[in-house]
């Protein structure tokens, strides 16, 4: 019974144990670091450092900090999408690291790109209109 449960592991995992480290890993290290992270620092988004206004995907690394300290209402506040993009992220990780989506999913997989390309562009300019950006420019 170990025997099947190890082959299955195994298999999972690509056949190569020395790979965990490599599969898993990754998203630890990314949600540690996002984790540990302030919740003010330089700003990265090279259309905020060009033009001075936030983008439609400005806050999302701070919202899933917040997130991932527990924080949800200034989560939401940095961004409301953030949580979402984060699963699907991790869903795409998934897929890399474990085996490939079908290829129904493959075929799927730009429109919804282009459903989170028009939920982030709507979002963003719902949170324009009503001025709840000052914040995530703020912070």
């Amino acid at each position: 019974m170990a025997i099947a449960l190890t082959s299955d592991a195994h298999k999972l995992l690509g056949g190569n144990r020395s790979q965990w480290g490599v599969r898993l890993g990754g998203p630890a290290l990314a949600m540690a670091g996002i984790a540990a992270s302030q919740l003010s620092g330089p700003t990265l988004c090279p259309v905020r450092l060009c033009t001075g206004y936030a983008c439609p995907g400005c806050g999302v690394t701070r919202a899933v900090g917040a997130a991932v300290r527990g924080d949800l209402g200034l989560s939401f506040r940095f961004h409301p999408l953030a949580l979402l993009i984060a699963i699907q992220l991790l869903l795409a990780w998934a897929f890399m690291a474990f085996g490939r989506p079908s290829a129904a999913w493959q075929r799927r997989l730009p429109m919804l790109i282009m459903l989170n390309a028009v939920a982030l562009i709507a979002v963003w300019a719902v949170r324009w209109r009503l001025g709840l950006l000052e914040f995530v420019v703020a912070n």
